[in-house]
Formats: structure tokens, sequence, C-alpha cells
């Protein structure tokens, strides 16, 4: 093997591969799709983009569905940059399936929820009211306990009679909503 490699020219210098210039790189062949879909990033000439899957075109139009959100669109091929313009042209002419004009109807929307129970959703909605108003209470009474000036301890016991009489009305409304409901 030593004998084959030894009738070969020895370069001057060696060339590494980030050094060839772009004129001595061959030319990349550009692959044309022949059938459809063809995913592509649309551009037009506001250099606006879109990825798209294209699904045809005739002469004048370009059809698609946009990737993100799977609506069905058409636009003139007129509208799109000049690259992207031989890029359509080189795809066969070919109008998309039937369904394509069928009337976008976007994703899947999901099936309607149960609805909750209007009663439950009172109760609970007073219950966390007065699950609330009980850790207030719960701190008032320890300030009453921990507190030394007598006027402070007034002002929160005024404060755990109003909080004791809002759980009092709640669980009352609570009962009456639950009565009505039966």
């Amino acid at each position: 093997m030593s004998g084959l490699l030894s009738s070969c020219e020895k370069p001057e210098r060696s060339v590494r591969v980030d050094e060839v210039p772009p004129s001595a790189a061959p030319p990349v062949a550009k692959i044309i799709p022949r059938e459809y879909p063809v995913d592509h990033l649309l551009r037009d000439q506001q250099d606006r983009t879109i990825r798209a899957l294209i699904v045809g075109r005739s002469v004048e139009r370009v059809y698609f569905i946009r990737s993100p959100d799977g609506l069905k669109a058409d636009i003139p091929i007129t509208q799109l940059s000049t690259q992207d313009q031989a890029f359509v042209h080189s795809l066969p002419l070919q109008p998309p399936s039937g369904d394509f004009f069928k009337r976008n109807e976007g994703p899947e929307k999901p099936k309607a929820k149960a609805q909750p129970d209007p009663t439950q959703l009172y109760v609970s909605a007073r219950e966390a009211d007065i699950a609330r108003l009980e850790q207030e209470k719960e701190a008032l009474m320890r300030e009453v306990n921990a507190s030394p000036n007598n006027l402070q301890k007034r002002n929160r016991q005024t404060k755990l009679e109003k909080i004791e009489t809002e759980i009092a009305r709640l669980k009352a409304q609570i009962q009456e909503r639950l009565d009505r409901s039966r």
C-alpha cells in the first residue's frame, strides 16, 4: 500500500478546507421536489416569511397550509420574493386536492367541558372566604393575647367580633343556598 502512495506528488503546502475560496468550491445542486406537499419557508417582496406546506400551484397562485396554525391559504406568485417565485415556478403545475378548498376550520376545537354546578361554585367561593376570615381571626387572637395595651386589645376584639359575624353570615348563606337547591 505504501508503494501506491509513494508515487503521488506531495503538495507544496497543505490546504485546510476552510481556506478554500468559495469560487473553488463545487456548486451545490439545489434539489427541487417533483411532488407535493413541499415544506418551504416562503418570503414575500416585503421580506416577511412564513413556514408553509405548499400543496399545489397554478400559473398565477401558490396554495399552502401555514405550518404554525394549519390555516389554508393561497397568494399570487408575484407577491413572493424573486427567489421564491423562481422556486415556486420550478414546482409542477398542479392544483391542490379538492378538500383544500373547503372552509378553514382551524385546529380542532376541544370538546365543551361539563359546566360546573352553580350552587357548588357559590358554596366553594363562600367557603374560601370563610377560610380566609378564620386565618385573620387566628392572627388577631394571637395579637390580643400578646398585646399589653388595653386599647389595642379592645380594638382587635372589636375586629374579631366583626369577623365572627361575617363568618356566621357566610355560613347562613351557604346553608340557605343548599336548602334551595334540594
